[in-house]
């Protein structure tokens, strides 16, 4: 079943994917569009994948996002050590949220 194709339209085979996904904890991903030469849509399929997989892309896309606005922020904390500025509450706390997040999810492995 994994890295199974289901063709668009094909309700025998989509009923069989479901009913085995559910069992073996995998599902479905984003669908495939097949184009023909003029740009039209002639059909397209779906992909069967393990959900560890998907979930995995999640932590880590996470993760980078919570990264990235650490790293955009940091120069607040860089100004605070040269020139002694405040730094807005707000971003005092969303920075402490995004390292526990992050600290959450690297320990949820």
């Amino acid at each position: 079943m994994l890295g199974d194709k289901i063709n668009f339209g094909d309700a025998a085979a989509w009923k069989k994917a479901r009913a085995q996904l559910d069992e073996n904890k995998e599902y479905i991903s984003d669908e495939h569009i097949i184009y023909d030469e003029a740009g039209t849509a002639a059909g397209g399929y779906y992909e069967v994948a393990a959900i560890n997989e998907n979930r995995a892309f999640q932590k880590e896309s996470r993760i980078a996002e919570l990264q990235t606005y650490l790293d955009m922020t940091d120069w607040y904390i860089v100004r605070r050590t040269e020139t002694g500025a405040v730094i807005p509450a707000e971003v005092l706390e969303r920075r402490k949220q995004a390292r526990e997040e992050i600290s959450d999810l690297r320990e949820d492995k």
